[in-house]
């Protein structure tokens, strides 16, 4: 349903050593959807939906351990996260509504708003500039799945938000300004 998530983040960094650093992060995310078919209904009537964008924010910290403290400096680390999912609702394309009750008397939501669990590991590089540096870093992240929302399961479709948890591999290009 979704495609590509764009991704904005801010964040600070202290240095707890000279080759260690605690972060902390506030994320932002969005994806349009596109129409989708999630199955059929009544006399094989296919079930087309138009879903709202999705959209989360959260927060995250972690830590990186950087190598060397040289202009070119490579670094690993780890993130853990909390996420805020929004609703998710969908609205029937092409549908009768006779066939579809479940839904008008929900307002149309898929997905329950909820607290979604995000972590994995980090690399990077950041590469000095004066008083600031370039950061190129990626992520192999994990993200917790949607709710489940009780109509759907009385409708038949209670699978439809089991694979909603999944892995991703952003790359993300920033910029940090040093305070001494």
């Amino acid at each position: 349903v979704y495609g590509k998530v764009g991704f904005f983040k801010v964040g600070v960094g202290y240095r707890t050593t000279p080759r260690t650093e605690a972060a902390l992060n506030f994320v932002l995310s969005r994806s349009g959807a596109q129409q989708v078919n999630i199955g059929t209904v009544g006399a094989n009537t296919p079930l087309n939906v138009q879903f709202d964008d999705y959209s989360y924010w959260g927060f995250e910290g972690g830590q990186r351990f950087f190598f060397t403290r040289v202009r070119f400096t490579p670094y690993a680390g780890y993130l853990v996260g909390l996420n805020r999912h929004d609703d998710l609702r969908g609205t029937f394309v092409g549908v009768p509504a006779s066939v579809t009750p479940g839904l008008a008397a929900q307002d149309g939501k898929f997905f329950e708003r909820s607290w979604a669990f995000s972590l994995g590991p980090t690399g990077g590089v950041l590469i000095g500039v004066g008083p600031f540096e370039l950061m190129f870093e990626t992520q192999l992240r994990y993200m917790g799945g949607l709710s489940d929302v009780d109509w759907l399961v009385e409708e038949g479709l209670k699978d439809i938000n089991s694979e909603s948890q999944r892995w991703s591999f952003p790359f993300q290009i920033g910029a940090r300004i040093r305070f001494k």
